[in-house]
């Protein structure tokens, strides 16, 4: 790749072994887009994960997913980069939208129940939401470890989180922006968090995202890899995996680093 980096990424969601015994779909859901701006390239990436218990719960994922980054291209013009506030905005109007659909179906909205993870990275800001469980780590300027941006939220009672449908949704909602861009990140729903983030000391597995990442920086892509989307849904299947998971699973990765394929170590 020549000249300055551009944005690719990887994504890949796929149904756990508990929903697939059960005959039930992957509730999961995701959206990732390069969008042009005032600022230039902003890679927009957001994860949703709809409520086991939730009859229409992948609808709702899907709603919040396609919903927000509409909103959010449609808003990007007018962005003040400093703050949360436009990106709180926009996610009341997807909430609006959700208990509309809840009402067009007939339901209470706790059937559309579903959580949110959202990434928006311009070359000189980041902005970044999420309400419920699933992570967005991201490495930390100047010393490149990986971390996260919010712990992910737990319920009153176990197994337990938080929904956009909840009534007290955009109080619970986490919300932050950083005065630069970041070149990586990375986004999950619950079914990878216990893989991945070590819970007695709060951390995250920095191994897992080094490695991981390696063949995205290396992408010739501008925008998603599709042969490392499908390669990513193959690991996300793989017995490493789903031996210690039954939960349905998403992974979405981006990367602007440039690695040189010649220089690279294989994994």
């Amino acid at each position: 790749m020549t000249g300055a980096a551009a944005w690719r990424f990887a994504a890949a969601a796929r149904p756990g072994t508990g929903h697939t015994r059960e005959g039930l779909p992957c509730q999961d859901r995701y959206g990732c887009e390069v969008v042009p701006s005032p600022y230039g390239p902003v890679l927009v990436a957001i994860v949703s994960d709809g409520a086991g218990s939730a009859v229409e719960g992948e609808r709702g994922a899907e709603l919040i997913c396609t919903e927000l980054l509409d909103e959010i291209r449609r808003r990007l013009a007018d962005v003040v980069p400093a703050g949360t506030d436009w990106l709180r905005a926009c996610v009341a109007v997807v909430r609006r939208r959700l208990l509309a659909e809840a009402e067009r179906l007939g339901l209470p909205p706790r059937q559309l129940a579903a959580t949110l993870l959202c990434a928006v990275l311009a070359p000189d800001w980041s902005t970044f939401a999420q309400i419920g469980d699933g992570a967005i780590v991201t490495p930390e300027l100047g010393t490149g470890a990986w971390a996260w941006m919010f712990w992910p939220q737990r319920g009153e009672y176990a197994n337990t989180t938080s929904f956009l449908t909840d009534p007290t949704a955009l109080e619970r909602l986490e919300a932050d922006s950083l005065p630069h861009g970041q070149d990586e990140v990375a986004l999950f729903t619950d079914g990878l968090q216990h893989l991945v983030l070590d819970y007695g000391a709060q951390r995250v597995h920095d191994p897992f995202f080094d490695r991981i990442l390696g063949p995205v920086r290396r992408s010739s892509a501008q925008g998603e890899d599709h042969t490392l989307s499908t390669g990513l849904e193959a690991y996300l299947g793989s017995p490493p995996v789903v031996s210690r998971t039954d939960d349905d699973l998403t992974l979405v990765l981006a990367s602007r680093v440039t690695e040189p394929a010649d220089l690279a170590t294989t994994h």
